[in-house]
């Protein structure tokens, strides 16, 4: 027996006001999507196999649609951007040889927009004139979806001898601040001078057709290094916000040195507040004994439990103060927006040496997502945590090792959500025989790649969504092997309900509940199957032509 049903859907903005009612507030993704499923990484790819390439500076960014997007930079010169629209199985390149002359010590990159006709990728950059080598500059390269280029803007150049350390690029397109249209970008960068260095902030109101606002974050004495940027929103603050970490240094050769913070004061456009330096409020154990910050914020449509949107700048923490043994450490703010205190916290503190903390934001389920190396073992592992942080703090680690070669100098491994998949991917630099890097590629999904979802039990299956993507209409299919009570409900990717597709007793049998997502904006949309103590989730992608 196959039953038919169908329910329909109202309007995108019709049914999340219908909704909203019954939404406990301050709790983001308070009803859990995952199913319990661990993670299961696959074979490492290459992102391209070319062993006479030094692959270096690797980062990544995931579109709406699962799209994934990744860049490096080349030891002779010029950088990669490739692309990859199979989860990761194969990945298609570009490569500008007009920028063969010039070395980019610093990359990285953002993909936004909401539909394929829409994707941008942006690739942040510092760049040196390799025939000069004063001769310096910062900026950025952007192309369609399909990576056609489209064009480059130099935000500043610099004659100097040492010129741009570091930069981070950031977009609030999944959730767009007030005032930008359709979305804003921030560019932050690092630039040494004499006698002061300074802290430059380029953003862009307009999707990215102009950076036409440039904020002096900071000035130091001191030698400005690494900069981690990040964008933030909630309920509580709608505005969004930009915020920064970044490193500042006695010297240029100092191994450890200070990590400072700030945020944009009232809008993603404004002057920064004045930076606050983490190791000191940590005190003697971690002052000045601090590098390599990574900074994210939530950004939501809820708050946290403080009624504000939680921060963390996680960094290396020299643990014995003689440079030998790091532990990835940190700093979390809950209060970020409404004058709260910073509060350390760990996430290793082994005997191991543990570096190069990265940290990103999953808005579905309302996690801080982290990976970083371990050095001794030659791993890269992947925790998560929620964004109310408890006071005592349990990292959940879903991987202790997702990498398969151990080979590692300096892999700087990057953690992304992938929205259609609902689970991380990561990319990181190897090393070949030789000592060149290699740019690589792994995601807890790998196993599912070409693999229909199919969640089974001995009392029901879930068999997902087709056609998957849509336009307009489609089916989720389901098996019962007992009567029991169903129900479907469908969330946003930020793990807002948007309404129940069905609540109702079923008898055994094969059921197909069909949904019309015509008025649904372009994006990525869940929905959770329950029946009985069986719990399945999986995931719609909305295509608009």
């Amino acid at each position: 027996m196959k039953a038919i049903f169908t329910f329909l859907l109202l309007t995108a903005t019709a049914f999340v006001s219908l909704m909203a009612s019954a939404q406990p507030k301050g709790k983001l993704g308070s009803i859990p999507l995952k199913s319990g499923n661990g993670p299961l990484y696959g074979t490492d790819v290459y992102l391209h196999n070319n062993p006479s390439h030094d692959q270096r500076q690797a980062g990544l960014s995931v579109a709406f649609n699962g799209w994934l997007y990744a860049c490096y930079s080349l030891g002779y010169g010029g950088f990669i951007v490739v692309k990859s629209t199979d989860n990761g199985v194969t990945w298609d390149g570009w490569e500008n040889t007009e920028w063969s002359g010039y070395y980019f010590p610093k990359l990285d990159i953002v993909v936004t927009g909401n539909t394929v006709d829409s994707l941008q990728v942006w690739v942040a950059y510092t760049c040196l004139d390799t025939s000069d080598s004063t001769s310096w500059f910062i900026g950025y390269e952007n192309f369609d979806g399909n990576l056609n280029y489209i064009g480059t803007t130099d935000l500043d150049t610099f004659t100097s001898d040492i010129g741009y350390y570091d930069v981070a690029i950031a977009s609030d397109y999944r959730n767009p601040a007030v005032g930008s249209n359709p979305y804003s970008l921030g560019i932050l960068v690092s630039k040494w001078s004499s006698p002061y260095d300074s802290l430059l902030f380029f953003t862009s109101g307009d999707g990215g057709q102009t950076f036409n606002a440039r904020v002096t974050v900071t000035t130091s004495g001191s030698y400005l290094g690494g900069v981690s940027l990040s964008y933030g929103k909630c309920q509580a603050y709608p505005k969004g916000r930009y915020f920064a970490a970044w490193e500042e240094r006695d010297n240029q050769s100092a191994s450890d040195c200070s990590i400072y913070t700030s945020h944009t004061i009232s809008t993603f456009a404004s002057d920064f507040v004045h930076g606050v330096r983490l190791d000191s409020i940590g005190g003697g154990a971690i002052l000045g004994l601090v590098e390599n910050p990574s900074i994210s914020t939530q950004f939501s449509e809820d708050d946290n439990d403080q009624n504000d949107l939680t921060a963390v700048v996680l960094f290396d923490l020299d643990q014995n103060g003689n440079g030998e043994t790091f532990g990835i450490s940190g700093m979390y703010n809950k209060k970020t927006l409404s004058g709260g205190s910073w509060n350390q916290l760990t996430v290793s503190n082994s005997t191991d040496d543990c570096i190069q903390p990265d940290i990103s934001f999953d808005p579905g389920y309302g996690n801080f997502l982290v990976t970083y190396f371990d050095s001794t073992t030659q791993k890269l592992f992947y925790v998560y945590e929620g964004l109310n942080l408890p006071s005592v703090n349990q990292w959940t680690v879903e991987s202790s090792g997702y990498n398969d070669q151990a080979n590692l100098v300096a892999p700087w491994p990057k953690v992304r959500i992938n929205p259609a998949q609902e689970e991380v991917a990561h990319v990181w630099v190897g090393e070949w025989p030789s000592g060149k890097g290699a740019a690589m590629f792994d995601a807890e999904y790998s196993n599912y790649v070409g693999v229909s979802e199919n969640h089974q039990s001995d009392l029901a299956s879930l068999y997902g969504a087709f056609p998957d993507p849509c336009s307009t209409y489609t089916s989720i299919g389901f098996s019962l092997a007992v009567k029991t009570r169903v129900t479907l409900s469908m969330y946003s990717e930020y793990g807002k309900q948007l309404g129940v597709l069905m609540n109702q007793v079923c008898v055994p049998g094969k059921y197909d509940v069909r949904a019309d997502m015509s008025g649904f904006p372009a994006g990525c949309y869940l929905y959770r199957f329950q029946a009985g103590d069986f719990t399945a989730s999986g995931k719609i992608i909305v295509v608009k032509q």
